[in-house]
């Protein structure tokens, strides 16, 4: 694990944390035990409390969803010449000169808003109802790159979710909880 840490006396910080867990370590107990670690190295002391916060509603858009359900064994993409192996159960954004790929084999839709959040870099509650598993290949053009010259023409992320997957992203504002850090030291040594 790397992580980034910045006090106020200094302008940046990294510390390398080397940690390891049992093979069969679910992601919430590794969770658990990052939090661990974080107090105990940094004293670490933080609350949750909700905020009203800007954030997206995911919905189905006018008509219905254009998700493809998942199909069975590997799914590969080609993109600009690459063939991309996607696991079952898997989901990633890759970068090409297109645009950016938000790629996902047989996952629910709570994956696939996962990448979302990742993607926009705020909350997306789920307001479709939709179940199931889904295979998606989703080519969008970040904002930060529209106000290069250069840029394809290709849609927002936004305009992606709605022309390719059926479905609206929409900004509200309303509650998020949020982490709040209360206090933190530099960390102690091994």
């Amino acid at each position: 694990m790397v992580g980034f840490v910045s006090f106020p006396e200094e302008r940046w910080n990294w510390y390398d944390i080397e940690a390891r867990t049992g093979a069969n370590a679910t992601d919430d107990q590794i969770r658990v035990m990052t939090q661990s670690l974080l107090e105990d190295r940094f004293q670490l002391k933080a609350h949750r409390e909700t905020r009203d916060l800007p954030k997206y509603e995911l919905t189905i858009a006018k008509g219905k969803p254009k998700l493809t359900p998942a199909r069975e064994g590997q799914m590969t993409v080609t993109i600009e010449g690459r063939t991309l192996p996607t696991p079952s159960g898997g989901c990633r954004i890759t970068l090409w000169t297109e645009g950016n790929h938000l790629i996902c084999h047989a996952v629910g839709l709570d994956r696939i808003v996962s990448q979302l959040v990742s993607a926009l870099q705020v909350p997306v509650v789920d307001r479709t109802g939709l179940t199931g598993t889904y295979d998606v290949n989703l080519l969008y053009l970040p904002d930060s790159r529209k106000v290069d010259p250069n840029a394809p023409p290709t849609p927002s992320l936004q305009d992606a979710v709605q022309e390719e997957l059926g479905l609206k992203l929409e900004k509200v504002k309303g509650p998020v909880e949020v982490l709040v850090i209360d206090h933190i030291d530099k960390p102690s040594e091994n």
